[in-house]
């Protein structure tokens, strides 16, 4: 069987390793990603309470404490109502 096998130049190694680093970079980089990055999940749905808010939609507003982390604190979700 390895006579079959075709040769490759020392170009298309050379190309071949640069192109297995760069997906291992990259896999790296958002394996990294998921455990680094704090996801907001609940951010969308006061977005869109708010949202509803100022355009007459609803009569409460959602006001959520931030932390200094800058990720939300939820003792409790805190809703205003502005009369």
């Amino acid at each position: 069987m390895t006579g079959n096998t075709p040769k490759l130049t020392h170009e298309e190694l050379q190309l071949q390793r640069v192109g297995t680093l760069g997906i291992l970079v990259i896999v790296a980089w958002l394996l990294a990603s998921v455990f680094l990055v704090n996801i907001d999940f609940d951010d969308g749905y006061v977005t869109i309470v708010n949202s509803q808010y100022f355009l007459g939609i609803s009569a409460t507003y959602h006001w959520l404490p931030r932390t200094s982390a800058g990720s939300a604190a939820y003792a409790g979700r805190v809703v205003l109502q502005l009369d």
